[in-house]
């Protein structure tokens, strides 16, 4: 029991820790996305407390649910299939919470703050697959997939 009990304590502190450093480069995001769908001038400040707040309200949701397959199913068989179907669930929660406190703190509309995490989803993705190439094009230049 206190092994459970100290993994739950570090997953919180981890929460924490990755909420804070995420929504440095969450703001940033939020606030290019805000800027170029709704024109909106939206402050570093503002920005970061509502991707800090999404991404801890989204997490304190995943936990409990998370805790509450691992009570009800245990060592069954179908673990997996309810974990996937709970990450499925987890992504389109955290979209309309993100949308929902979006609206919320930077005063606009549910459909533009739809559109706001939409464009800011997909600036992240951009980013991701930019950095993705950047790095497969690194790694064949520098030859290490290169045989003997």
């Amino acid at each position: 029991m206190d092994e459970v009990i100290g993994l739950l304590i570090g997953q919180i502190i981890g929460v924490f820790i990755g909420a804070a450093i995420g929504s440095l480069i969450g703001a940033i995001i939020l606030r290019a996305a805000a800027k170029w769908v709704a024109a909106l001038e939206v402050t570093y400040g503002n920005a970061y407390m509502t991707c800090f707040l999404s991404y801890l309200i989204s997490s304190a949701i995943g936990l409990v649910a998370g805790f509450a397959v691992g009570l009800t199913l245990g060592d069954s068989p179908h673990l997996a299939n309810a974990i996937l179907v709970l990450q499925v669930f987890l992504v389109f929660a955290s979209l309309i919470i993100q949308t929902w406190l979006v609206s919320v703190r930077f005063h606009v509309t549910l459909g533009k703050a739809c559109l706001i995490v939409l464009a800011a989803m997909g600036i992240g993705i951009a980013i991701m697959l930019c950095l993705a190439l950047i790095l497969f094009g690194l790694i064949f230049a520098l030859g290490m997939f290169a045989g003997p």
